[in-house]
């Protein structure tokens, strides 16, 4: 539904949020999210906003799925176990 002029919007209402922090969990269960160990640990953005909707476990299992490493191309490594997928370049 577009906003229009005299429209109340909640966004802070407790249904809300736990529906807000749900999402956030389900984006850690479905990856394989070991944050103490990986190096943007402190400074990655999907670990902020668990932090911020006050996520300290999720209340969904955890996925861990098997992924594979894509080294087709001669430039880019592409690393498919990681919260948002990484890639290494390097010039030759």
């Amino acid at each position: 539904m577009p906003v229009s002029e005299g429209m109340v919007v909640e966004v802070n209402e407790p249904e809300t949020t736990d529906i807000r922090k749900a999402l956030i969990e389900m984006l850690f269960v479905e990856g394989k999210h070991n944050c103490p160990s990986c190096e943007k640990s402190g400074r990655c953005d999907l670990q902020a906003v668990g932090y911020e909707t006050g996520m300290m476990v999720s209340r969904f299992p955890y996925r861990f799925p098997v992924t594979e490493n894509d080294f087709r191309s001669e430039k880019i490594w592409l690393e498919r176990d990681r919260c948002i997928f990484a890639s290494v370049a390097w010039s030759s």
